[in-house]
């Protein structure tokens, strides 16, 4: 018997276990897509604030129309926190330093909004998460995509 099984419940477990099946994250083919802004939403993930921005998949194809999303870590959440909750990003973060690539941006701006987004085709890679947040392997049936880099300006 392998030494990470125990050999004997210290406590017996009655009843079902159910595990939750919802809301899964879609995983699809890693590669290149064509995306448009959908929406963001703030959170805290482990006491860090977290933002999440979400686009549809615009490429014609079996996956037209999927939401992925790429995680960033902020400064802040400002405002409400959930679906188009405000944050502070500081100017050496991800988000930041995306938000000045895909806009083209030539001057720092105060302040953004979701519209800055709107109407735009953003081309990105897509890569499959295969490792959870400490590193271990995570099932294959368990797996997600999620967008992890942006490649230009908008079309």
């Amino acid at each position: 018997m392998p030494d990470c099984l125990p050999t004997k419940l210290a406590v017996p477990l009655e009843g079902e276990i159910i595990l939750d099946g919802t809301n899964r994250a879609p995983c699809i083919p890693e590669g290149v897509y064509e995306v448009a802004y959908s929406h963001h939403e703030t959170t805290t993930v482990f006491q860090t604030p977290k933002l999440f921005v979400w686009f549809r998949i615009t490429s014609f194809g079996p996956h037209l129309g999927v939401k992925l999303y790429r995680p960033y870590r902020v400064k802040r959440l400002k405002g409400k926190v959930g679906r188009g909750g405000g944050f502070e990003a500081g100017r050496r973060s991800n988000i930041y330093k995306d938000i000045v690539r895909m806009l083209n941006l030539t001057a720092r701006p105060k302040y953004l909004s979701g519209r800055d987004f709107a109407n735009r085709i953003w081309k990105v890679r897509v890569r499959t998460v295969r490792k959870d947040y400490q590193g271990k392997p995570i099932p294959e049936w368990d797996r997600y995509s999620v967008v992890s880099e942006f490649f230009c300006e908008a079309t």
